[in-house]
């Protein structure tokens, strides 16, 4: 398998042909969303004990033959024949994870749930994501215990910064359970910069760690 690498932003091996085929695409399905969607699998992958590479495969590929940004039915499954097309080979996985991952794009729009780990973290991870069409994901309709995490959840309906880069993404996967200190402050310190669904009963408020010490101390 040709590894992949991320230096001065050039990105190469498998990943890098995933980002080159799924191309370039603006909106709500578009790259901010898979950077986010990105982020989210990685971090579900790492505490499920699933293939990182293959969640962020599916962050890649899963939205990139949209035709629009509204009623598309076909574009899983579209997204899926892309995948099968290009083979395990070139991405960089085994013929069992490649099945696991069209599997995953062919269905992820259709609302389901799963009790196969991979899967889940993939349709998790971009479920966690609802929160940039006003939605606040519904815990019913998430497969991972991770995912399901009250915490988790509120992270992901704050959107604090901009998406992580590419290249950010691929040096976690070396190692996807390290943070940088500016990602933990983005992460868990910084306020948030907004929310877009009405708050819920059930809704959990996340404080910033640096209020948590001065209420502590």
């Amino acid at each position: 398998m040709t590894e992949t690498t991320a230096v001065d932003g050039m990105i190469t091996g498998p990943i890098g042909l995933a980002l080159v085929v799924a191309g370039e695409r603006e909106g709500i399905h578009g790259h901010e969303h898979w950077r986010r969607v990105g982020e989210n699998a990685i971090d579900l992958a790492h505490e499920e004990g699933v293939s990182c590479h293959v969640a962020l495969l599916f962050a890649i590929l899963h939205d990139c033959r949209r035709e629009n940004d509204g009623h598309d039915p076909g574009h899983g499954p579209r997204a899926a024949e892309l995948a099968e097309s290009l083979g395990h080979e070139a991405l960089g996985i085994t013929p069992d994870e490649l099945r696991t991952l069209t599997y995953a794009m062919h269905h992820h729009d259709r609302g389901q749930v799963t009790d196969d780990p991979l899967v889940g973290v993939c349709w998790d991870s971009d479920r966690l994501d609802l929160i940039r069409v006003g939605t606040r994901p519904d815990p019913a309709l998430l497969s991972t215990t991770s995912g399901r995490d009250p915490v988790r959840i509120a992270l992901c309906s704050d959107h604090r910064a901009g998406a992580p880069t590419w290249e950010r993404l691929v040096k976690r996967l070396a190692d996807p359970g390290r943070l940088t200190m500016d990602e933990q402050i983005r992460r868990f310190d910084a306020n948030p910069r907004f929310t877009r669904a009405k708050p819920e009963s059930d809704a959990v408020t996340v404080t910033p760690r640096r209020a948590r010490a001065r209420v502590a101390g």
